[in-house]
């Protein structure tokens, strides 16, 4: 609405404005409406603060500093920047209360103070007056934009960017602290989420605990899981999509099977959850213990000394030549040959190399023992 609505008015050439003008034939006239609107205007004000307005007295001065006290009232107390959230994780809403001033469109630079009712569960979203949902996002230490981090109760400035809104003093992005550790017992099957973070968890017997995808949780998550020596049947599985599990940055598991009295950590890089600490890694693709398990086969332990066994597979005589399951790679020390099931047959070395042993023979199938490094 114009300024004014007589029609004896002046326009200002700089801005295109309404103004009274006196040096016309017929002055402009002041209207009710040029009167009421502003005062209704200010009234308006003064009372969105919370304060009941006072007619003028000269003698009291609260009287006519009613819009200043009323102006700075908004301001501390954010009134129509400040919010509690509602609906439910990962969908925030913020309905404007009808006190508020409109809010017709998002622009960008929208700043907003919220109070989150509820913790997020990643990839949280956020929906103002109805505008349209849009990503809660933070900054990472590279400046990246990502996920989020949001706790129940957590007070924070939230801005509008144009395609997100980005908390300006968000809660870390991984808690690598283990802030929350402490004793949890799990024994059924449990799927954890970005509040999980940073927990130690003691797995009992049929434990199974479903990790949180890779994308709704920051890189950089930790979880850690053990087990007591009677457990033998807890598992850690992936979540599904695309994500997986690999154990000192080998194998690509879908599950995995912790062993009795053992301990695991666990670290989000994104798209893979990587077991890279513990017990559990010194038995998995760790080469300081890898190992074979078979008729013939090896362990290796740390300090580099390798265990090799087996048979020679077949009778010979008066020597057989027996290769190792795997080569030494500096030397071997020493072999054994022996007979199993009671054979009266006697047994010797001749030789040995770091691939092989040759091994004299009174009759039948010798096994040996081998020990290098």
């Amino acid at each position: 609405m114009d300024y004014t609505q007589s029609n004896a008015f002046a326009t200002h050439a700089g801005t295109g404005n309404r103004m009274h003008n006196a040096s016309q034939a017929t002055p402009t006239a002041v209207s009710d409406a040029d009167l009421n609107g502003p005062v209704w205007e200010l009234v308006s004000l003064v009372k969105q603060a919370g304060i009941t307005p006072a007619g003028f007295d000269a003698n009291t001065p609260v009287t006519y500093q009613q819009v200043a006290a009323a102006i700075a009232a908004l301001q501390r107390q954010q009134t129509n920047t400040a919010y509690t959230t509602a609906g439910t994780a990962p969908a925030f809403t913020v309905t404007l209360p009808a006190s508020a001033v409109a809010l017709a469109a998002l622009g960008t630079n929208l700043r907003l103070r919220l109070k989150f009712h509820a913790a997020g569960a990643g990839s949280d979203t956020l929906n103002i007056a109805g505008l349209g949902a849009k990503s809660l996002k933070q900054y990472d230490s590279t400046g990246a934009k990502v996920a989020g981090v949001i706790a129940a109760g957590q007070l924070v400035d939230v801005e509008y960017d144009g395609t997100d809104f980005v908390l300006l003093d968000p809660l870390p992005s991984a808690m690598g602290n283990f802030s929350n550790n402490r004793s949890r017992s799990i024994s059924s099957a449990v799927t954890l989420s970005r509040n999980d973070s940073g927990t130690c968890f003691e797995l009992g017997s049929a434990a199974s605990v479903t990790l949180p995808l890779c994308s709704s949780v920051p890189v950089g998550t930790t979880f850690v899981f053990t087990t007591s020596p009677a457990v033998t049947t807890a598992t850690i599985n992936r979540q599904g999509g695309g994500d997986t599990i690999a154990i000192n940055n080998g194998g690509a598991f879908t599950s995995y099977t912790m062993g009795p009295g053992s301990d695991i950590m666990f670290i989000n890089d994104g798209t893979v959850w990587r077991g890279n600490f513990g017990s559990e890694t010194l038995r998995t693709n760790s080469p300081l213990f890898l190992s074979s398990k078979t008729a013939n086969g090896y362990q290796k332990i740390a300090g580099g000394l390798i265990f090799q066994w087996g048979s020679a597979g077949a009778a010979g005589s008066p020597n057989v030549t027996i290769s190792f399951p795997i080569q030494f790679p500096n030397a071997c020390l020493h072999v054994i040959p022996f007979y199993e099931g009671g054979s009266a047959a006697s047994s010797g070395v001749v030789g040995f190399s770091t691939s092989q042993a040759v091994i004299q023979l009174s009759g039948g199938t010798p096994s040996y023992f081998a020990i290098g490094y």
